[in-house]
């Protein structure tokens, strides 16, 4: 009888338990239904890193004019932070100048050719400058915010859709691919701006650039010294086959000189005995039809 009691109650505490975790499904909202399982958070803009000065807790204007005032003003006092080599506030006023500036594609789409060319002009150089901010910081081993090289890219790639003669953009890109190790897409890159643009800085990088490309044949030449044939089995099978075909062609052409007085004359004696068999085949044929009477 206790075990049947303890049985019993242990199945009753087992029921009470999947109810209460039934009720508490139906009565929680189900987060799958407030969004998407597979949807990913927003992505970050550039500006969107935890401020450190009064100035970057400012908010945008929405009036046009005063807009660009700010972005301007930040702009400036960004290049002169760039000026004295300040990369962090330089990157930073550089945020906040595309914070104040930035207008979405619907924004752009309504303004006069005019404007854009304003809010390009602006914006542009902001862009390069902050890529160069970042360049800087990670050469000198400077902390970064997660994900400020994707942002410089980003930021360099718009210039380029903008302006695709912007040899200074090909040049930041260069400078960003030097930075990531990704020799191919950096030579493609400052060969790009050196045909633009030029300058010492587009001379200096691919100095760099041929410097690691050295340093990268080195090391391959090191890792695999010794350990592959030094020449292609198959490409010095297709030279004797080419060779060989070569001295058959050429014997073949002088036989045909060496013989042509006796192929000559016996090529002329087949055409025509060819022709005269023709010609006695058809009357052989003709003299083989009925004749058909004539009607009266």
């Amino acid at each position: 009888m206790a075990e049947e009691a303890r049985d019993g109650g242990s199945a009753e505490a087992e029921y009470d338990a999947a109810g209460k975790e039934a009720q508490q499904r139906h009565t929680t909202p189900d987060p799958d239904i407030l969004r998407w399982p597979d949807e990913e958070p927003p992505k970050k803009q550039v500006w969107e890193v935890p401020p450190k000065y009064e100035w970057e807790r400012e908010e945008r204007s929405y009036i046009f004019e005063e807009k660009l005032q700010q972005a301007t003003a930040m702009r400036e006092r960004g290049n002169e932070h760039f000026r004295a080599s300040e990369w962090e506030l330089a990157l930073r006023r550089y945020r906040r100048a595309l914070y104040h500036g930035h207008l979405d594609e619907m924004q752009m789409f309504d303004l006069t050719e005019e404007h854009k060319a304003a809010v390009l002009a602006v914006l542009a150089p902001c862009k390069l400058n902050l890529a160069c901010c970042i360049v800087r910081m990670a050469e000198l081993g400077e902390p970064l915010d997660a994900g400020a090289v994707e942002h410089a890219e980003e930021a360099v790639n718009d210039v380029i859709k903008q302006q695709p003669e912007n040899g200074k953009a090909y040049f930041r890109r260069g400078q960003l691919a030097l930075l990531q190790l990704d020799l191919p897409k950096a030579r493609e890159a400052l060969d790009k701006a050196h045909k633009l643009a030029g300058g010492a800085g587009v001379r200096e990088a691919r100095a760099r650039l041929n410097q690691l490309l050295k340093e990268e044949r080195e090391r391959d030449r090191e890792m695999f010294g010794g350990k592959l044939q030094k020449t292609s089995l198959h490409q010095a099978q297709e030279a004797r086959l080419a060779r060989r075909k070569a001295r058959w062609a050429l014997m073949a052409s002088l036989a045909s000189w060496l013989f042509f007085p006796f192929i000559w004359p016996l090529r002329q004696l087949f055409a025509l005995i060819s022709m005269v068999w023709d010609m006695v085949g058809r009357r052989f044929v003709h003299s083989r039809q009925p004749v058909k009477e004539k009607a009266l």
